[in-house]
C-alpha cells in the first residue's frame, strides 16, 4: 500500500469516528482537537495541472503527498473528484482541516477566507466563505472566474467550484458561513510586499483581465496580490466585476485592427505609387 493511499484510508477512518468539533471557538478561529492545516500552499502550477489534467508540478512543496506511486507524475484525482471530496469532508465536519484567516486580515463585508487541506492527498488551498444571504455574489464571482479561465494560475487564482457546508461555520454574533468557493492561494497584498514598480505590474494584470472582457470594478489594495511563483500581480475578489458587453468589446478590437490594416494598405499603396513614378521618370529620361 502506498503512503498516499494509507493516509487516505486513515483519514477516512478518523472521519467516521468523529462527532464534530470538541470545542467552539471564543473568537473567529475554531479550536478543535485538530491543529488545523499546517502544509504550505500548493503552487499555482500544481492546482492548475490538477484542473487541466496535466502532470504534477515537481516544484509544489506537497508533490510527494500527491503521488500514489513512487516517482509517479500524475495527480491521484481529477478536479471533479477534488471538489467532491472537499465538499464531502466539509459536510462531515465543518471545523476540521481548515482555518479562518481573519487574523491575517482576510475578511470582508460578505465573508472571509479560509485555509483548507484535503489531507488524504496533501492538497493545500483556500476557500472563500460567504454569508448565507450573499450566495448570489459568490455565484457571480464564480462565473467571472470561469470566464477568465485562460488567465487562471497566472493573473487570477485557479478556480474550482462552490461547495455547501452541511453545518455552517458560525461567526461571532451568530452569522453563518454556508458556502465556500475553492481556489488556489493568490499571495500576499502586493503593496505590503514592496514590489518594485508596482503600478506597472498592476496595470499589466488589469489589462490582461480587461482584454478577456472583464472590468474588475474594485481594484483596491486588498484585491491586488503579489504572487512570487508567477512574479506578477494577481487580481482577486471579482464579486463586483462586470463583463464588458461582447459586441462592443469585439467591435472596438475590430475597429482597431481595421484601422491598422488601412494604415498598412495605405502605406503600401503610396510606396507602389512612388515606385511607379520613379520608373516613369527613368523611362522619360
Amino acid at each position: 500500500m502506498t503512503a498516499a493511499v494509507r493516509r487516505r484510508n486513515e483519514d477516512d477512518n478518523e472521519d467516521d469516528n468523529e462527532d464534530g468539533p470538541k470545542m467552539i471557538h471564543p473568537g473567529l478561529e475554531t479550536e478543535t482537537s485538530d491543529p488545523g492545516p499546517a502544509r504550505q500552499y500548493c503552487t499555482q502550477a500544481c492546482l492548475l495541472s490538477l484542473k487541466r489534467g496535466w502532470d504534477l508540478d515537481g516544484n509544489c512543496p506537497n508533490a510527494p503527498s500527491h503521488r500514489t506511486t513512487e516517482g509517479g507524475i500524475r495527480h491521484p484525482i481529477d478536479a471533479g473528484e477534488f471538489t467532491r471530496l472537499v465538499g464531502e469532508r466539509l459536510r462531515r465536519n465543518t471545523y476540521r482541516n481548515y482555518k479562518a484567516l481573519d487574523g491575517q486580515g482576510k475578511v470582508g463585508a460578505t465573508g472571509l477566507l479560509f485555509k483548507l487541506e484535503l489531507a488524504s492527498y496533501g492538497y493545500s488551498f483556500v476557500g472563500k466563505g460567504t454569508l448565507s444571504d450573499h450566495l448570489y455574489r459568490l455565484e457571480h464571482e464564480s462565473r467571472i472566474y470561469a470566464h477568465l479561465d485562460k488567465l487562471q494560475g497566472e493573473v487570477v487564482p485557479v478556480h474550482f467550484d462552490i461547495v455547501r457546508l452541511a453545518r455552517s461555520y458560525v461567526l461571532p454574533g451568530g452569522v453563518r458561513v454556508v458556502h465556500m468557493m475553492l481556489m488556489s492561494w493568490g499571495g500576499e497584498v502586493a503593496v505590503e510586499v514592496g514590489v518594485p514598480d508596482l503600478a506597472a505590474e498592476v496595470k499589466r494584470s488589469s489589462q490582461a483581465v480587461w482584454a478577456e472582457g472583464v472590468d474588475h470594478g474594485d481594484e483596491r489594495e486588498p484585491n491586488l496580490l503579489w504572487n512570487d511563483e508567477r512574479h506578477r500581480v494577481m487580481l482577486v475578489d471579482f464579486d463586483r466585476a462586470n463583463l464588458i458587453p461582447a459586441p462592443k468589446h469585439k467591435q472596438l478590437f475590430q475597429l482597431s485592427r481595421d484601422k491598422r490594416k488601412r494604415q498598412r494598405d495605405g502605406f503600401g499603396a503610396r510606396s507602389r505609387k512612388r515606385g511607379l513614378l520613379r520608373d516613369h521618370l527613368q523611362v522619360v529620361e
